[in-house]
């Protein structure tokens, strides 16, 4: 399967969070997202978008956007693990375990709905062009040293040394 969707968990209605995924791009420029809760631009949502990598975030129902210029720290010939942290006011971004972005976002209440979740894609369509080989979304913002020891403990099964 290209894509999964799955049922709405209300676990996953959180004001604190992590996403992590292990990706392989096809294309450093492209619209495709890996992980989606919510319907598109409703919760939250690690995506690429164009030349960069972006980690949506929704509050009474405007976005807000970090990112990351894709080909600056990615290419189409190795695995990444990408993360993407709120710590109720940090935005942070990393690929592998060093930090590629960040932004103040303080005590933001994040917008929830009824949709569920999506990998691969978002409610309907932008299909992600490469690999996702895992994903994980925490209800807390991970630690730099929780991010690498992720890394460090599945790092061999991308190829990674």
């Amino acid at each position: 399967t290209n894509w999964f969707q799955g049922p709405n968990d209300t676990s996953l209605d959180n004001n604190t969070l992590t996403i992590q995924a292990w990706v392989k791009t096809d294309a450093t420029t492209q619209n495709g997202f890996i992980f989606e809760k919510g319907a598109v631009n409703t919760q939250y949502a690690l995506f690429q978008e164009g030349a960069n990598f972006t980690f949506r975030t929704v509050v009474s129902s405007s976005y807000d956007s970090l990112t990351f210029a894709t080909a600056d720290y990615m290419n189409t010939s190795t695995w990444y693990m990408i993360t993407a942290t709120y710590d109720g006011g940090y935005k942070k971004m990393y690929v592998n375990t060093t930090e590629r972005a960040s932004s103040s976002y303080p005590s933001k209440t994040l917008d929830t709905n009824t949709y569920g979740v999506n990998v691969g894609r978002h409610s309907t369509g932008y299909y992600y062009n490469g690999k996702i080989g895992a994903v994980r979304v925490y209800n807390r913002a991970l630690t730099v040293n929780e991010i690498t020891q992720n890394f460090n403990t599945h790092k061999a099964r991308y190829g990674l040394a």
